[in-house]
């Protein structure tokens, strides 16, 4: 399985039969398993290896404000992800180091109910949150990625740099491209 989604631009992005029915809301601790599972499916790992960690992160957020999980909800059942995550970058690191602010991170969609609005949801969802908290909102992505690249190009972001360094990304398959989106 590949580790991001195929980009088949002549491929329309077919919706579910009842996609105005995709709730998106911030998780909560009940939601650990199920954001697992999705996160090991793409990964290639077991959700046991994941879920320790999610839910210390989800009690880590719930006594913060600089980190936010976002679900996305179809019949119930989770179907997607995504964080929004502030960053402030350590001292002592290279010039290039990413910019302080607010970043969109980690958008997932389990598969099955890919390339149906639910990723752009997540996103919509992530940016209107971060609207009244800043002017700014950073996303980065490995060069490979054109499904995402492509998505939130629909939103207005724009490529800032290739030359960057955001401490604790693992990039597996090669160079980063950093974007912005600034609001007018």
């Amino acid at each position: 399985m590949s580790y991001y989604e195929d980009f088949m631009p002549e491929r329309k992005t077919e919706k579910l039969p009842d996609s105005y029915n995709i709730a998106v809301r911030i998780a909560t601790p009940e939601d650990a398993q199920a954001i697992a599972v999705i996160v090991a499916e793409r990964e290639g790992k077991d959700p046991a290896e994941i879920i320790l960690k999610l839910n210390n992160e989800l009690k880590r957020i719930s006594t913060g404000n600089n980190t936010v999980i976002f679900v996305a909800e179809y019949e119930g059942k989770v179907v997607g992800y995504g964080r929004v995550k502030y960053f402030i970058p350590p001292e002592a690191l290279p010039e290039n180091i990413a910019p302080e602010g607010w970043y969109l991170l980690g958008l997932i969609i389990a598969p099955g109910y890919r390339r149906q609005g639910i990723g752009r949801r997540l996103t919509q969802e992530r940016i209107d949150y971060l609207k009244n908290k800043t002017d700014k909102i950073y996303y980065f992505v490995n060069k490979r990625n054109t499904v995402s690249i492509e998505m939130h190009k629909e939103f207005n972001f724009t490529e800032i740099t290739r030359d960057f360094v955001f401490p604790g990304a693992i990039d597996k398959t090669g160079e980063g491209i950093l974007f912005i989106l600034e609001s007018t």
